[in-house]
């Protein structure tokens, strides 16, 4: 949504057509491994959240692609805003009070999120 009419922008500013593909799902790891495997010669880039490459080399034994040495960050494009939201019989009723709920409660809070806090682009 966010980077498709930026790269036909950019195509336009360019003068050649850009190609953009949506390669979703793995939480970004399908896309990040695509690009990091691709050739580096600068006509491949990856959009996508920052926390999409810190959260799998955290929940994952294997990924696809070091975050670090396989991407360089060139421009953020875009900052989109987060929400924290619950259930109304969900006891706490502050961030104060889901950290304290969630220290006392270890183990006993599922949670989900969009990674999309902000996207780049990378490589």
């Amino acid at each position: 949504m966010i980077a498709r009419p930026i790269a036909q922008k950019l195509g336009e500013v360019l003068g050649q057509q850009i190609i953009y593909e949506n390669r979703g799902g793995g939480g970004g790891l399908i896309a990040g491994e695509l690009v990091a495997h691709s050739a580096p010669d600068g006509y491949t880039l990856l959009v996508t959240a920052g926390n999409t490459n810190v959260f799998p080399t955290l929940l994952y034994d294997k990924v696809p692609f070091d975050p670090v040495k396989d991407f360089i960050p060139i421009t953020n494009f875009a900052i989109i805003p987060n929400v924290l939201v619950a259930y109304p019989g969900f006891p706490p009723k502050t961030l104060q009070e889901l950290v304290a709920y969630g220290k006392a409660n270890p183990g006993k809070i599922n949670w989900a999120s969009s990674a999309m806090e902000r996207a780049v682009i990378w490589r």
